[in-house]
């Protein structure tokens, strides 16, 4: 009996181990089932959420309205034992599949991404074309970007080459030996003219060259008349060759322009004196060398001019002034009427001497073998020799009438005045030269001051019979400037008077023009009040001592 309950004991214990395996086998299956029904049943899991959520809530109501209720009855009743209702029971227990269905709801959820990803990487495979196009235009990328940092660093080496050209270089031509800054010379209105029309042919010839265009005496002409707004002709382009030969090249050629193929004057600049770049190593018109050639050209002017008016020194009988020290043209000399400058040869374009005729005498005779006999006959009558003109004859002078006696006492007279004021008019005479001299070679800083001086003069007048009229020591600055510009010989501004009267004012220790010597007290002095200016006198001085200081320092600069 014991060894069949023992066995008994073990059979059931097998069958209660495999019912074990068998329930969690199948609860396995169903999860599984669960995992995969998952997507498709989502809408179900969502209106059962909702229908529970319905009823949980319900129950909720119900619970607290019974917990009122409960507690008013235990005020009342005494306490009883309690019981846990069985709705509660199944609250809870649909509470616990709740959270379980949430987790694995959960866990689903982060699982679809991960399977997308991978369903998405083996869906897309890409071609072999599009991986060659890609390639391509990779390797292009890369080859435009290598260019670009090349072009960049070249152009850091240029930039760093290109070193800041010095001041003294740069401004070299405005320090010229041949220049005189300080001149005060000046040109004829017709050489002036011709400068201007210089400039512009310049001007145009640099544009045309740059350009490598041809440059025909047709362009050159319309250019200069448009920028000069003066006529320009074949006379102007020879004198600017006579003043500067070596500015252009000229030669005839035979151009087709205006569906005409004729000879045309083409002007060219002289290479030899236009600078090569250096990064090019070509020959290029720049601005700077522009102005070298018109400083050339005003300097080739300003020595004919000079030639000119040596010969008239000369013939005046002045020859010690050298050519260096004149500023300033001789008063005698008369600029505006100054000979025409010369003009050089232009090279001229070829005619057939064939068709070439001057007169009408010559085409007749062309005609003769061409026309008929008649014809002929006819131009012979026509062609008549040249008669000699008669000679003009000019009237003889008749002989000198007889004087009368008081006639010639009174050229014996004149002749003895002569002899007697020779010796006076070569005095003035030398005066005259020598005072031209000055004003010729005279120094603009001492004309300023001897101008100044003067106009020191006529200001001393003016105040101190201003101030008598008015009777006061003190006046507006204003006043008196006004009225001084009106009263003054100069024609002196307000604005001058005003600078004068503060130099006179202000006087330095070293001319004390305006200061008592005894008392050391100023003529002048300016007062500010309330942001106003007054001009004080001191009475004690006189118009006479004044005028000797004034007198006294032009005599000083003219001996300096």
């Amino acid at each position: 009996m014991s060894q069949a309950r023992v066995t008994d004991f073990f059979a059931t214990r097998k069958r209660n181990r495999f019912n074990q395996d068998e329930i969690l086998l199948n609860k396995q299956k169903k999860s599984h089932q669960l995992v995969e029904s998952s997507d498709s049943k989502s809408d179900e899991i969502a209106q059962i959420k909702e229908k529970l959520a319905q009823v949980a809530a319900s129950s909720e109501r119900c619970l607290r309205s019974r917990t009122k209720l409960e507690n008013d009855k235990k005020e009342e009743a005494p306490p009883a034992p309690v019981k846990r209702s069985k709705k509660k029971e199944q609250l809870e227990a649909l509470k616990v599949k709740m959270n379980r269905l949430d987790e694995k709801i959960s866990k689903v959820v982060h699982q679809e991404p991960e399977t997308e990803k991978t369903e998405t990487k083996e869906k897309k495979k890409l071609n072999k074309a599009e991986l060659k196009q890609k390639i391509e235009q990779f390797n292009k990328n890369l080859i435009q970007i290598q260019q670009n940092e090349e072009k960049a660093e070249a152009k850091t080496e240029i930039k760093d080459s290109e070193k800041p050209i010095p001041a003294y270089e740069k401004f070299k031509d405005l320090a010229d030996e041949h220049l005189d800054p300080t001149t005060t010379l000046t040109l004829p209105k017709s050489y002036s003219l011709l400068l201007d029309s210089f400039k512009g042919s310049d001007t145009i010839v640099k544009f045309l060259f740059n350009r490598d265009e041809i440059c025909t005496f047709l362009k050159l002409k319309m250019g200069i008349q448009n920028i000069t707004k003066h006529t320009f002709n074949l006379k102007h382009l020879a004198q600017i060759k006579h003043v500067y030969q070596e500015a252009y090249l000229y030669k005839q050629e035979k151009i087709f322009i205006d569906f005409k193929n004729d000879y045309h004057l083409i002007i060219s600049p002289n290479m030899d004196e236009i600078e090569t770049n250096k990064d090019t190593n070509l020959k290029q018109f720049t601005p700077m060398v522009l102005l070298k050639r018109l400083k050339k050209f005003k300097l080739n002017l300003f020595s004919i001019v000079k030639r000119l008016h040596q010969e008239f020194l000369n013939s005046i009988g002045i020859t010690d002034i050298p050519l260096e020290n004149i500023k300033r043209w001789h008063q005698k000399f008369d600029l505006e009427n100054l000979p025409e400058i010369s003009e050089s040869e232009l090279p001229k374009a070829p005619v057939d001497q064939s068709i070439k005729c001057k007169t009408g005498k010559e085409l007749l005779n062309i005609a003769k073998d061409i026309y008929s006999s008649r014809v002929q006959d006819a131009i012979k009558n026509t062609i008549v020799p040249n008669e000699e003109k008669p000679a003009i004859q000019k009237p003889k002078k008749e002989p000198d009438v007889a004087l009368n006696p008081d006639q010639k006492v009174i050229n014996k007279l004149k002749e003895k005045k002569e002899t007697n004021y020779n010796a006076l008019l070569d005095k003035i005479r030398a005066k005259e030269k020598q005072k031209a001299l000055e004003n010729m070679i005279i120094n603009n800083d001492k004309e300023k001051m001897t101008t100044k001086y003067n106009s020191y003069k006529d200001l001393i007048r003016f105040l101190l019979f201003f101030y008598q009229s008015e009777k006061k020591s003190t006046l507006e600055m204003d006043k008196v400037c006004k009225k001084a510009a009106d009263s003054t010989k100069g024609g002196l501004n307000e604005l001058e008077c005003r600078e004068l009267i503060a130099e006179m004012s202000n006087d330095s220790k070293d001319v004390n023009m305006f200061i008592n010597a005894e008392s050391g007290k100023k003529w002048l002095n300016i007062i500010r009040v309330r942001n106003v200016q007054y001009l004080q006198m001191d009475k004690n001085f006189h118009l006479n001592d004044l005028n000797s200081m004034a007198d006294k320092a032009i005599e000083a600069l003219k001996s300096s």
